[in-house]
């Protein structure tokens, strides 16, 4: 993937889910190389990692991506600077478009869907030919420096704000607003986040 098809990505994926990202953000992309099918420079990914669709998968500087990790392309998947993303996690699960920030933590085991087959087609099978399926794609945003908790499911149209912070085991179906903290199923408010 050259430097252009890269940037092209981080365009069409901060489109698609209205990221503010600055120009600054979108280039930062020098030293690009290949690591586990993914995209990115300076990072390290700890094999095995599955990659379906790398030409769309791109990551910043310093991103940490553990074994057993499955990202889908889809429309698009990038990774900011210094995310970190643990073992067992599965990312934009049904192809959409996903937008996570710098310095996001993605603990074990969460899912981020970003799409998935509906009801009203003849067939939910992701195994049936694509004429049976209805398939509707979406978004998810993860802002910078927001945290989702192991075992966490996120679902398409969900934009995690700021600082964010997910409990762990929470389903996430709404909007979280920055630097706020929420858990359950669904997940609900708890308090704001405060820094020290």
């Amino acid at each position: 993937m050259t430097q252009e098809e890269c940037e092209e990505v981080w365009r069409r994926v901060a489109k698609l889910t209205s990221a503010p990202v600055s120009q600054a953000d979108m280039f930062a992309l020098p030293e690009l190389r290949t690591l586990g099918g993914v995209h990115q420079i300076d990072g390290h990914v700890h094999e095995p990692v599955v990659v379906v669709g790398k030409e769309s998968v791109v990551a910043g500087r310093g991103v940490r991506i553990d074994s057993f990790v499955k990202i889908e392309g889809g429309l698009g998947c990038v990774l900011g600077a210094y995310s970190h993303i643990p073992a067992f996690a599965y990312l934009n699960i049904g192809g959409g478009a996903l937008w996570v920030g710098e310095h996001a933590a993605i603990c074990n085991s969460v899912r981020i869907v970003t799409g998935s087959n509906t009801m009203d087609g003849h067939s939910m099978s992701a195994a049936s030919p694509r004429e049976l399926q209805r398939i509707e794609k979406s978004f998810v945003y993860v802002g910078a420096r927001s945290f989702i908790g192991t075992g966490s499911i996120v679902l398409p149209g969900v934009r995690i704000g700021e600082g964010a912070v997910v409990g762990a085991g929470s389903i996430v179906a709404h909007d979280v607003e920055p630097w706020t903290v929420v858990m359950g199923s669904p997940a609900r408010f708890v308090r704001n986040r405060e820094m020290t």
